[in-house]
């Protein structure tokens, strides 16, 4: 059964130009939430009107696609100024779109500047597979045995087995279970000649 993947809004948090101070050495930061997700960038100290926060969030479309953007002074851990606020409907975005945005925010029915956002509607990428590190250890190794093998092989072309002087049968045996070697590709192809060898001595 195909698994479907979530739709998700992908948005990054660009920049501010505030026309609304709080105090002298105002250290912005923005928060946006849509349905039960909330999300907040971090706190740029000392840039009263032209915070820059270059931060991107990934949400979960929701039912209700209201986004509320709002921009705050932060003062203390307890303690934070609102600068303005407002929202946007992402309706307004159509489905593989990625658009460029400039939010409004207000305070108290004035205008206090306006956010830019960067905002993408798509889905949510299928999971890359994994690879265990068995199967890379798996697959170097018989990636190495193979191309020992092609060694083994052509070298054994190359071989007079009569300056050896072995017997005729005992040669025979030796490029039957070289041959067989080649053609299985054991694991342990060492021990693979060897029980080989043992077979015909029986």
């Amino acid at each position: 059964m195909k698994k479907e993947y979530k739709e998700i809004y992908i948005i990054k948090i660009v920049h501010a130009n505030l026309t609304r101070i709080t105090e002298a050495k105002q250290d912005p930061y923005c928060k946006i939430e849509l349905g039960d997700q909330k999300f907040q960038t971090k706190v740029q100290e000392d840039t009263p009107t032209k915070p820059i926060w270059e931060e991107t969030f990934i949400l979960i479309k929701p039912e209700k696609l209201l986004m509320k953007t709002s921009v705050w002074d932060w003062d203390s851990p307890k303690k934070s100024d609102l600068i303005g606020e407002g929202e946007y409907d992402l309706k307004a975005i159509k489905f593989d779109e990625k658009k460029n945005i400039t939010i409004e925010i207000f305070y108290k029915s004035k205008k206090a500047g306006t956010v830019l956002m960067e905002i993408e509607y798509t889905k949510q990428k299928p999971p890359e597979k994994k690879v265990t590190h068995k199967k890379l250890m798996n697959e170097t190794c018989i990636s190495l045995v193979e191309k020992d093998y092609d060694i083994i092989l052509h070298n054994f072309d190359k071989l007079n087995l009569d300056q050896f002087f072995l017997e005729t049968k005992v040669r025979q045996a030796l490029m039957d279970g070289l041959m067989a070697m080649g053609k299985n590709k054991p694991k342990n192809p060492i021990n693979f000649l060897g029980n080989f060898l043992l077979k015909f001595q029986e």
